[in-house]
Formats: structure tokens, sequence, C-alpha cells
């Protein structure tokens, strides 16, 4: 880094062998981004430090090299390579399989025998082999390393007995959007003119907010929840999705947190927030609860006292 590693007392010694340095911090394959950090000196502690950082376009690849020169006897003819490996029948299957991976929480791995419904996957054995468990991910290669879930009648376990090697399954095509309210919303005095956003709030319009599929009693973030596997794996996925953390109708602004892709740690978490206006229309209804309807409002109480006659 600018600070430390090699040759770094020079460059904290040297303000302008200092400056003519940068770091790469962050690439984004699919953006054709990267995230670099400006090498800039401090005279008050004799640092140098990365005090800014910008994104550029990734840098073209250099001209291929020049072809060998001819050899003089020619190599001898190599076999043909085999044929690629056809994945096993059973990678087809899983896909008609729930990866416990989607029902992670923070610090916690759901697997097939503890975690979130075990006793149940332990009871019932068409349960238990209705579920597997993503153990290792070869991005790279395009592979993933899956446990298929097996049930043990003879302790009443829920256990990986057996593991295959797939190809990454594709992501799911998107969600539906989230269903029109029965009643229409009250209509709310009219707002005082909008704060002017930021240009990333404009970004966000063509974002998906992941609290529109929460369920009751969860919630899905950037790193867990539903399809939260494939986002981990996939920057461009990832990054296509916000969270809303806070909403003030008061001030009608609302808080966002930007799902950010890590490639070295494959996790996909919010790393900025940012405040936006609410976007002008109607305002955010409350979340419903699934067994109740809406109930129309109330018609308002008649007053308790007749109104006094006028003064002369």
């Amino acid at each position: 880094w600018c600070n430390s590693g090699l040759n770094s007392p020079q460059r904290q010694a040297d303000a302008a062998l200092c400056e003519s340095y940068y770091a790469t911090t962050n690439i984004n394959v699919s953006a054709g981004t990267a995230r670099l950090g400006l090498c800039e000196h401090d005279d008050s502690d004799m640092s140098c430090r990365i005090l800014q950082e910008v994104t550029c376009p990734l840098l073209p690849p250099p001209p291929p090299l020049p072809p060998p020169p001819t050899p003089l006897q020619p190599p001898p003819l190599l076999p043909p390579p085999p044929p690629p490996l056809q994945p096993p029948p059973v990678c087809e299957q899983i896909q008609s399989l729930t990866n416990l991976r989607d029902f992670d929480q923070p610090g916690e791995n759901v697997w097939c025998n503890s975690g979130l419904n075990s006793p149940q996957r332990q009871a019932d054995a068409a349960l238990c082999e209705s579920y597997y468990a993503t153990t290792n991910i070869n991005v790279s290669a395009g592979t993933a390393r899956l446990g298929l879930c097996e049930h043990d009648d003879s302790d009443m376990s829920c256990r990986i007995l057996q593991e295959v090697t797939c190809p990454l399954l594709p992501p799911p095509p998107p969600l539906p959007p989230p269903p029109t309210p029965l009643q229409p919303p009250p209509l709310l005095p009219p707002p005082p003119p909008p704060l002017q956003p930021p240009p990333v709030c404009e970004q966000i319009q063509s974002l998906t907010n992941l609290r529109d599929f929460d369920q009751p009693g969860e919630k899905v973030w950037c790193n867990w929840g539903l399809n939260s596997s494939l986002r981990r794996m996939d920057a461009a996925l990832c990054e296509s999705y916000y969270a809303r953390t806070g909403l003030d109708q008061r001030a009608k602004t609302m808080t966002l947190g930007l799902c950010i892709h890590d490639p070295v740690k494959l996790e996909c978490k919010i790393r900025t927030l940012v405040t936006c206006a609410v976007p002008a229309g109607p305002p955010i209804p409350p979340p419903k609860s699934p067994n109740r309807p809406l109930l129309p409002p109330s018609p308002p109480l008649p007053p308790l006292w007749p109104p006094s006659p006028p003064l002369p």
C-alpha cells in the first residue's frame, strides 16, 4: 500500500515519489471498471496514504505477443482432448430442491441437521431430502460443490452423505411486483418542493428494492434471505439491488443501503448509505398482514354537542 510494503520509507520521506503511485482497491469485471486510490503525502506526520478514490474504466488488454519462431522440427501431434464431462443427472434433479444457503443468518449457516427447522427435517424423511446445501463455489471454473440432504432412520438424523459438483445455476427471473392494495391510500396535502437528490438517488430508480420481497417476520437483505446465494456469486446481480433502511414520512426522505459485491470474500453487503427524497406519487403504504384483509376507513363520529347559535 501507499504507506506500507516495498519502499514505503522512501515514499513517506519524498512527497513527489509518494504521489507518483496509486493502488487498485476493487475491480468490477461485469461493469468494466476499477476503483483506484491515489497516494497523497501528508507533511504533518510524514505519511503516504490513500485520501481519495476514483472509479475508472478498465485499461484495454496489451496487444498480443508476436507468434514464436517456427521450430526447426515440428512438435509431435498431441492426441485430441477428451470430450467435456457431462454433469451427472443428479444436477438436473437438484434444480427442483431448495438450497439451505438461502436461509443463512449473519454468523450462522443452516445445514441439513442443524439450524432453522432442523427438528422437522430430522423427523420427516421426505422433507429432509427436499433440501441441499452449497458447500463450496469455484467462480473461475463456474461450478459449485453441493451436498444432498439424506435421512437416516437409524438415528433420525438428516445429514449430507453425498456431494456432487455441478455447473452454477443461472439467476432466477425477477420476482413479480407486489400486489396493488385493495383500498387507495388517503390523499396527503401537497408536499413542499422536493429536495434535489444526489446523482446516486437517480441511479437507484433503475435498481430493485429488497423490501418488496420481505416475508412476515423475516426481512431480505443483500447477503441473506431469498436468493442471497446467487447475489453473493454474481456482482452484477448483487449491485442491481438496494434495501430501504429508514423512512421519514414527515421530512419525506428515506435512507437507502446500496448492495456492493466483494469478489474476494464472495459477499454482497451494504457498504454505502444515502438519504434520498421520497419519489412523487402515492405515499408508501405500510406492510399488510397476510391473514387480515384491509378494512375501509371508519366514518367520522358525530359531534357530542350541537353547534352554538351565532352571537348577536
